[in-house]
């Protein structure tokens, strides 16, 4: 497995920090990334570790694939039944580039649930944790522009509707949005909401040494600075929610399982916000002139509501929900092209492939999945229950599992959540991650 394991960390920092392979000129061209010649070989080196050996425990059938493979067929299902009976016209390329999405998907959740060692595990956490914090180092030289990095990362990570968002006139009256090695700051600020979940486990509920315990804040300091500096506000939300829930799990946290680190149970709220005051306060230091306006105006979210990104939003849908309707409401429009249009929303982007059936079976399938995660006692599955309910309520805006800088990671962590053998024994009830 060790081949396996070097290949796993080349696939996080690859999706993390690498550009894709090819670059924006057409709109539905299938995009391809370094990851996936990664990916390809771990799935040959699964093939040629089990399979030939006629084990196919790595391949046992889950919840997740089940969902996975649904959306495979639905998708199928809503495009050829438009095209055979309402007479649309399907764009295959379309088509074959969202089969290629939720096969990478299935891929990358098969490959990360292959390791079923506890050590394997946390080093490949650890290499996430640390590829993040390579991403947020990228962010702070973004503000002040050094080495002209904005020009690096709009010529080799941004597609040209991002460009002001890093652009010289952006940085020079305070608007500029952080976007690291991704290709916008909404998306950058959904992938660090993983980093953030992963780094309050650890804060809240693992004995470290003082030593590591400083280190672990600090960077949970950088990571939620860089979230600051996306100024994405569903983003923030998410961090709020995962805050507010980790002080929910130490407070219910009862005998027998793992204590919170913070002794007194009283000071989790008051430490909680001192820390994302003094994050606050920290980020504006490394701004300068610098300023969080969109995060943190008041205007700023009216400004949204009345005739800004909210109220575009809106009328999307309105407008998208108006032709799903006309087309097939329960099956939705399948992968045609000349009916798409631009949702910014996952439940949106469901909707309209797949229909209300569509988001039934998704709201099925992470109501199934948050309930499993809530039934384990390890605090592993309580963060990624926490992770879940901030994606799910920033998803109204954003795309978090349809997203392809986001869907493979948050794919990873449940790979890694539902191993084979399923042997997280550092954090169950008792025992302390050393």
């Amino acid at each position: 497995m060790r081949g396996l394991r070097v290949l796993g960390y080349l696939f996080i920092v690859s999706s993390a920090l690498l550009p894709s392979i090819n670059r924006w000129e057409q709109r539905i061209r299938v995009e391809v990334r370094p990851e996936d010649i990664v990916l390809f070989l771990m799935i040959f080196v699964l093939i040629e570790n089990n399979l030939l050996r006629r084990n196919f425990e790595w391949f046992r059938i889950d919840l997740v694939i089940v969902f996975i493979l649904s959306f495979i067929f639905l998708g199928s299902l809503s495009t050829f039944y438009n095209i055979v009976f309402k007479n649309y016209l399907i764009d295959w390329n379309f088509y074959f580039k969202e089969m290629l999405r939720y096969l990478k998907l299935l891929s990358v959740y098969i490959s990360f649930r292959s390791f079923t060692n506890i050590n394997d595990q946390e080093s490949l956490l650890k290499c996430f944790l640390f590829s993040a914090i390579i991403s947020a180092l990228v962010i702070f030289m973004q503000i002040p522009n050094l080495a002209n990095i904005n020009n690096i990362i709009y010529s080799l990570y941004s597609p040209p509707q991002y460009e002001y968002n890093i652009s010289s006139e952006a940085l020079a009256s305070g608007a500029l949005r952080g976007v690291s090695t991704f290709y916008g700051s909404n998306v950058y600020g959904a992938f660090l909401l993983m980093p953030i979940c992963y780094s309050l486990e650890n804060i809240f509920f693992s004995k470290l040494p003082i030593r590591k315990y400083a280190c672990l804040l600090f960077v949970l300091l950088l990571l939620l600075a860089a979230t600051f500096f996306t100024q994405s506000r569903s983003a923030f939300l998410g961090v709020i929610i995962l805050f507010i829930g980790f002080e929910v799990f130490a407070f219910i946290s009862r005998r027998g399982e793992r204590k919170c680190s913070i002794k007194s149970k009283s000071s989790l709220i008051v430490s909680s916000f001192i820390f994302l005051i003094l994050t606050f306060i920290f980020t504006l230091f490394l701004a300068g002139k610098f300023n969080l306006s969109r995060l943190f105006s008041t205007y700023s979210y009216k400004e949204a509501f009345q005739g800004g990104s909210m109220a575009a939003k809106y009328q999307a849908w309105g407008k998208n929900v108006e032709i799903v309707s006309k087309v097939n409401l329960v099956l939705g429009a399948g992968y045609n092209i000349e009916l798409f249009g631009l949702w910014d929303s996952e439940y949106g982007y469901i909707f309209f492939f797949f229909g209300i059936t569509g988001l039934l079976l998704y709201f099925i399938f992470f109501i199934g999945l948050l309930k499993s995660l809530l039934n384990r006692k390890q605090i592993y599955y309580r963060s990624l229950f926490l992770l879940l309910i901030a994606y799910l309520l920033i998803n109204f805006t954003e795309t978090t599992l349809l997203c392809n800088r986001v869907g493979p990671f948050l794919m990873m962590l449940l790979g890694l959540a539902f191993s084979s053998e399923a042997k997280r024994t550092s954090i169950e009830a008792g025992e302390d991650r050393k």
